[in-house]
């Protein structure tokens, strides 16, 4: 019977024309007499409850009944749906539908069926106790959960079934079913029908009303639109049933602007099923999208989006799954209608979503039940038996026969019968009939059992599984259940119960390879994962466990502790096996792995088996070794940027009395050769400077597009200047055009101590080659100093054939001072130098080195800026000078303030010099406007260059300044310049270079003001 083919007396909820009363539902005798229907009552209900226990529903009656309701949202088709499916499924010929409302239980609609058809009648709210009698109320409200179902009495041959609506723990309603003429017809199979039809009922009928709710709330919003001078009470009154409604209610209700989206309102229930307060979504709209399952996420937004911008002719309907912050998922069912007209902006839209968890999840159990019972009984080939009560009738299926060796034609007089003839094994007759005596009197419904029966003179062992359902009392209603023949089965599983217990072990302590070692047969299993970690070429997983160590090297620093650890675990001096070992591989070299396992004993507590994992941890391992030395470098790097500080302070004064003192020698005199010696020595330690600057990465070299070929080319002319006649250089430049963002100064520095590096390496005739390509890295890597991200990088490559560099020492080589040179010939400075600077511009080393073969440093920088880069060579310009001006001098250094008051004076300027930031700030108190410019020190005490800095901004903003330092990082750049520095000098500052910052300082000071102007 099809929906369609329902004929609807009235579509009216209150239609005046029909009248349903007590005498019309025909209430059985049974169920009107509380005194009369009690022991009828107990007993037909624990017969049908006992009769359907078993019962199961089958996949495509659940999917039926589920989409059959979950599609209807109108109440009216809702109602006419619910009593349809619950003629078509329960084979009833009357159906009633009561519904509880503000006076109580109430009538509201009845079907009956009439020429196989259902007729569809609406009543008036008749008054439930008019129509049902009280007992029948009580009883269902006591017993919620379970159906009540009657027989016919006193000479009538009809059944009724009653089963609640329940909802939030509340009877909500009741479905009254029943027939006239036919005694039995409510089987367990219906009354399960008719259960799973009231729960989808339930959770409908709320939302059915919601969403009557929703269209009422609409048309009111519509009519206090349309009567302006009602709007304020009406709209304040509609807002507050609503929000009562929605409050109350487990399923999230909202209400939003679309285009743009912006939440109008939410009820309590979304912080339950999202996980995510109501505040933080009205701050952040999105956080309702983004919380839906990644899986998930795309397809609502588009059909979301997609729904917004239509014309309004379809309504929102979608099932999804939450992914909660705490990681539980819930599948929702969410619908939603537009709550303003299309023409009106912004649109208003609304909807419901109910948490539909338990339903999926019982539908996706019973579908996985289904296919194991399926998959099941097509390999067991199970036989089962029926046996009724009442009427002693045995059912033995065919296979049952087989299986306990009887002819296919066999039947049986009775259960009794059955068993004087069922062939038990003489020493397992005693105790089955002890057990099943047993099951019967008690008050269990359930009972597995197995024993031995002789077949045809063959053992067999079988396994019983059966069902009793019971009456009120406890009697014996029906005894239905299986048997399986497991002899072959249970001589498998002896079989397979020994490997069970192998991989149980080896799967708690694993996470990559896999072994168990049997210590009373001394065989081990291996796993291939496990045999490429210890550097095995992997073959058979079985072995003596002595063949196995012959293959395997350990590191010889750890064989004694591997040995002693390994002792301790057998011994019970240890609870586990968890260690990282060095193992050798084919290539040569040792990769850690991290070896776990744990250790099965005997009753004796003797070790009879050890099983466990093996990790490879050898990338976490040289990540870490990466870092320490990073975290050396920069500990020294900071330590030698403190000492540079203070030895550029000493140079510049040395170089800036020096150069004066040049000016006023004779050329060719002995005074000049005597201070030209001394300014080489200065410069030296300048150079000096420079390098342990490079090597704290604290220097202040400008970031340039840098012509990488073109600046390795450069130094490798030099080294081979200064090369020895007995080393060879190769070069191999195929990088043409490729750039990196850095200092030139700094690439050459790299390529000079590379080279050095290598050319001492060499003791007599050997070649240095050098090369230099671009190379793409899809996939992040390890290095020796540490990761190195996927891009676009340039190699510079620089290897030798020396005598390579012993493993001993290969973790110290990058180490600040350390040297296997003789004393004098190197200060251990320039592969951490090397270091420095490659970390600074983001790139890494690989070392590949073999003793007696020579080493290769490769170096990985990281491409970036225009290929296109113009060489020009412009002509120094003259030395810009002062017009008198008056400069602001502070320096700590009494001889630093002296030399550069003396340049200023030679450039035209006139300088007021201060050894102390305070005294300095108040001359500038005194007469603001007096200073054109000042020239600043960094580091001061009380009061450092920056914070003076900051003070003059404060008393005059457009005063051109000056910063000098002999040490200054990164973050110490980024500070001055933000404090308000014009223009940045390193000391020690050449009278050239202070003539152009100060030129530079009042331009930029000039062009500020008359752009203010």
């Amino acid at each position: 019977m099809k929906l369609r083919e329902m004929q609807i007396a009235c579509s009216a909820m209150h239609c005046p024309s029909l009248q349903i009363t007590a005498t019309a539902l025909k209430i059985p005798e049974a169920l009107k007499s509380p005194v009369r229907a009690n022991k009828r009552e107990a007993s037909e209900c624990g017969s049908h409850s006992g009769s359907h226990s078993g019962e199961m529903l089958d996949l495509a009656t659940i999917v039926q009944v589920s989409e059959a309701i979950s599609r209807e949202i109108n109440l009216e088709r809702l109602i006419e749906v619910l009593l349809t499916l619950s003629l078509e499924q329960t084979g009833a010929e009357r159906a009633s539908l009561f519904l509880n409302g503000d006076k109580g239980l109430q009538l509201v609609a009845s079907a009956e069926l009439s020429a196989k058809r259902a007729i569809l009648s609406r009543a008036e709210r008749t008054c439930l106790d008019a129509a049902l009698p009280a007992p029948v109320i009580e009883l269902l409200e006591r017993s919620q959960h379970a159906e009540l179902a009657a027989e016919g009495t006193e000479g009538r041959t009809g059944s009724t079934l009653c089963v609640p609506l329940i909802r939030q723990a509340r009877l909500a309603g009741i479905i009254y079913l029943e027939t006239e003429s036919i005694a039995g017809v409510f089987t367990g199979q219906s009354a399960a029908v008719l259960k799973f039809i009231a729960s989808q009922a339930s959770i409908a009928l709320e939302n059915s009303r919601l969403y009557l709710d929703l269209v009422r709330e609409k048309n009111e919003r519509k009519t206090a639109e349309e009567t302006i001078q009602c709007t304020a009470q009406t709209l304040a009154e509609s807002e507050e049933r609503f929000r009562a409604m929605a409050n109350s209610t487990s399923d999230v209700i909202w209400i939003s602007e679309a285009n743009p989206e912006r939440l109008l309102y939410v009820n309590p229930s979304f912080e339950k099923v999202w996980g995510i307060s109501v505040a933080a979504l009205h701050e952040n709209v999105h956080l309702r999208i983004e919380g839906i399952h990644p899986e998930d996420r795309q397809r609502v937004l588009q059909a979301f989006i997609k729904w917004t911008s239509s014309d309004e002719s379809d309504a929102w309907e979608m099932e999804f799954r939450v992914l909660q912050p705490s990681g539980a998922v819930r599948w929702m069912h969410e619908r939603g209608v537009f709550l303003s007209g299309k023409n009106e902006n912004p649109r208003r839209i609304g909807g419901i979503a109910t948490d539909i968890t338990e339903q999926r999840e019982a539908i996706w159990a019973l579908r996985q039940s289904e296919q194991r019972y399926t998959l099941a009984m097509e390999a067991a080939r199970d036989g089962h038996w029926d046996w009724i009560a009442a009427t002693d009738t045995f059912y033995a299926s065919p296979r049952l026969l087989e299986i306990y060796g009887f002819p296919p034609e066999t039947r049986f007089k009775g259960r009794q019968d059955f068993l004087d003839r069922f062939p038990f094994h003489p020493d397992d007759k005693a105790h089955w009939l002890s057990e099943i005596k047993r099951f019967f009197d008690s008050q269990e419904t359930r009972i597995e059992i197995g024993l031995r029966l002789i077949r045809q003179g063959e053992v067999r062992s079988i396994h019983t599984n059966g069902l009793l359902s019971r009456d009120s009392q406890g009697r014996p209603i029906r005894y239905t259940g299986s048997v399986s023949d497991i002899t072959e089965r249970r001589a498998a599983e002896d079989a397979l119960r020994e490997s069970e217990q192998r991989f149980s072990l080896a799967t708690e302590g694993s996470s990559d390879g896999i072994y168990d070692w049997d210590l009373i047969s001394n065989a081990m299993f291996i796993s291939h994962r496990c045999q490429e970690l210890f550097g095995l070429t992997p073959c058979g997983e079985i072995r003596q466990r002595q063949d196995w160590i012959s293959e395997v090297s350990l590191h010889p620093d750890d064989v004694a502790p591997q040995r002693k650890m390994f002792r301790d675990l057998l011994d019970g001096k240890i609870p586990t096996y968890d260690k990282e070992w060095r193992v050798l591989h084919p290539d040569g070299t040792y990769r850690w792995v991290r070896v776990r396992g744990v250790c099965k004993r005997d009753l004796t507590n003797r070790a009879i088996r050890f099983a466990g994992s093996v990790t490879d941890v050898d990338a976490r391992r040289r990540t870490e070794a990466a870092m320490q030395q990073m975290q050396r470098l920069e500990a020294v790097g900071t330590l030698a940027g403190g000492v540079a500080h203070d030895f550029n302070n000493i140079l510049a004064v040395i170089l800036g009395f020096g150069e004066a003192s040049m000016r006023h020698t004779r050329r060719g005199s002995r005074m000049r050769r005597d201070l030209e010696r001394i300014l080489s020595a200065g410069e030296r330690g300048r150079a000096l400077v420079e390098r342990i600057l490079a090597f704290s990465r604290s220097s202040v070299g400008a970031r340039v597009v840098v012509d990488v070929q073109g600046v390795v080319a450069e130094s490798l002319a030099m080294v081979e200047a200064t090369c020895p006649p007995y080393v060879r250089l190769v070069a191999k430049l195929n990088s043409c055009g490729t750039t990196i963002v850095g200092d030139p100064t700094q690439i050459h520095q790299l390529v000079m101590n590379l080279a050095t590096n290598g050319v001492q390496a060499m003791t007599s005739a050997g070649t240095l080659k050098t090369e230099l390509h671009d190379v793409s890295i899809s996939k992040n890597q390890m290095t020796t100093t540490g990761p190195l991200p996927e891009g676009e990088y340039v190699v510079l490559s620089v290897r030798d054939s020396g005598s390579g560099i012993d493993p001993a020492i290969r973790e110290k080589i990058f180490d600040p001072f350390f040297t296997t040179k003789d004393v004098g010939t190197g200060t251990g400075l320039g592969l951490s130098l090397v270091h420095g600077i490659v970390a600074d511009l983001g790139g890494a080393i690989e070392l590949t080195t073999e003793v007696g073969a020579g080493s290769c440093f490769s170096v990985y920088l990281p491409q970036g800026g225009s290929a296109a880069r113009e060489r020009e060579e412009e002509a120094q310009p003259p030395i810009a000078r002062g017009r008198e001006e008056r400069i602001l001098l502070v320096d700590d250094e009494e001889a630093l303030v002296r030399l550069a008051s003396d340049m200023l004076t030679e450039l035209g300027y006139q300088a007021a010099g201060f050894t102390s930031s305070a005294r300095a700030l108040e001359a500038f108190d005194r007469d603001p406007g007096a200073f054109a410019a000042v020239i600043t020190d960094s580091r001061m005490p009380h009061m450092s260059g920056v914070r003076l800095i900051r003070a003059l901004r404060e008393r005059r903003s457009d005063t051109p300044i000056v910063l000098a330092s002999g040490f200054l990082s990164t973050a110490g750049l980024a500070e001055a310049r933000a404090a308000g520095a014009n223009v940045i000098l390193n000391k020690p500052v050449s009278r050239r270079a202070l003539a152009q910052a100060l030129s530079e300082a009042l331009k930029s000071s000039a062009q500020l003001r008359a752009s203010a102007d």
